[in-house]
């Protein structure tokens, strides 16, 4: 069984694009821009990408910011214990554009409560705990004068743990390649099961009572490309090892 090795420190780089991705694959964000804050520093994130101006699904004035991932050790008389992780997003809100006729009319609290919902019911198998929410859950930001006149920013804070120490096995990403008209789709790892999407949302095995909130499919041979392309997104998933990475590929004629 071919895969790739990941080690428990790679955990938390990945967890914060992990996170985004599970908001990005619910309905109630579709018209909200979800942005992992790479250089660390929100502020600066909000005024480089301008996340919170930039229009999404037709609307505009709200954006999600993925912080970078806080960790402790708290237990460290153990040699290897596992780290606290202490995953955060910042909600930002520019009030007169979200409330507008074009805005997206989701306050930054109503965002808020959505990532405890959304976070709270997600499952990292193999790399972490579940998820619960920290104290305060949900906390006021104070921003700088000059962002202060027009934007509001909230916290939704959480606390998980690495799973374990060990070096974990993970399923080697799918492959994507346009044959004939239509997507094919590979793993290198014998036997896993590949679920995909052609709607931009995050690709996950559906299980029983969450067919109307999914729109996965599980890869059985070439998905033929339709009128005006799509956008295709694909997970291999197999007992006992870390799901793969995630690609994706808008696919035209």
């Amino acid at each position: 069984m071919e895969g790739q090795l990941m080690r428990t420190q790679e955990i938390i780089d990945r967890l914060p694009y992990e996170l985004a991705s599970r908001l990005a694959s619910d309905p109630y964000f579709a018209d909200i821009p979800i942005v992992v804050a790479d250089e660390g520093n929100v502020q600066a994130t909000i005024a480089k990408k301008q996340a919170a101006i930039t229009a999404k699904g037709g609307k505009w004035g709200i954006a999600v910011v993925v912080l970078q991932i806080e960790a402790d050790d708290e237990s460290s008389e153990v040699t290897f214990g596992p780290m606290r992780l202490r995953p955060a997003f910042q909600v930002v809100e520019q009030r007169e554009q979200n409330m507008s006729v074009t805005g997206t009319g989701k306050r930054c609290r109503q965002v808020s409560r959505h990532i405890v919902t959304a976070i709270k019911s997600m499952s990292l198998c193999g790399l972490t705990t579940g998820f619960v929410c920290d104290k305060p859950a949900i906390e006021a930001v104070p921003l700088d004068k000059d962002l202060a006149a027009n934007f509001i920013a909230g916290q939704v804070n959480f606390v998980t743990y690495e799973q374990s120490d060990e070096v974990l096995a993970q399923v080697s990403a799918p492959t994507l390649a346009v044959v004939g008209g239509a997507v094919q789709i590979a793993s290198a790892t014998d036997g896993a099961a590949i679920w995909f999407t052609t709607d931009g949302s995050y690709p996950r095995p559906v299980v029983p009572g969450d067919e109307e909130k999914n729109s996965s499919q599980l890869y059985a041979g070439p998905i033929a490309i339709p009128a005006g392309g799509f956008t295709v997104r694909a997970c291999a998933y197999i007992e006992g090892m870390v799901a793969s990475a995630i690609p994706i590929a808008e696919i035209t004629e």
